[in-house]
């Protein structure tokens, strides 16, 4: 049989040598087929990168942590809204004596490559004060992320509040 199921001429027989033919062509097409498996799977989409949204939110935490509204501003997306807060964190860490992060679990909820939705979980350590009331409370935040430019900023969060 020829190529293309036609029978061969007897002249033409040796050329193909029987059947080493169909061996070739099977083989030259498994060929192209894993170098096809293979480029699919070298160029898959790039998952976004989840270290650095929550590097700044562990940088967030050790910033409420050391009570410095300096630290928490220069972290916020650069905005009106960063400059509102400035007066609101500053009241804020005058009323905490102390404040500490135990148990601290940061996951990423969804990650775009622009924006990540970030959560903070723990037991949040406490000392009030004025009245120098201590306590210790589960939170549960989200906090956005937002990337500009290359660099991760805090767009949104909400203050963990004390029970008092």
């Amino acid at each position: 049989m020829g190529r293309f199921g036609w029978p061969l001429r007897r002249d033409n027989a040796h050329r193909y040598g029987g059947g080493a033919w169909l061996y070739r062509c099977c083989s030259r097409l498994v060929t192209g087929w894993l170098a096809l498996l293979l480029l699919a799977s070298c160029s898959s989409v790039a998952r976004p990168d989840d270290f650095a949204p929550t590097k700044k939110v562990n940088e967030f935490v050790a910033a409420l942590e050391a009570r410095n509204p300096s630290a928490v501003i220069a972290l916020l997306e650069p905005g009106d809204w960063r400059r509102e807060i400035g007066p609101e964190l500053r009241i804020y860490f005058r009323y905490m004596a102390a404040l500490q992060l135990r148990n601290k679990d940061v996951s990423i909820v969804e990650n775009d490559g622009g924006l990540a939705i970030v959560r903070l979980k723990g037991d949040l350590a406490y000392t009030l004060s004025e009245s120098n009331v201590q306590g210790e409370q589960p939170i549960d935040l989200i906090i956005e992320v937002v990337n500009i430019r290359g660099t991760w900023y805090l767009r949104s969060f909400q203050l963990p509040t004390p029970e008092t």
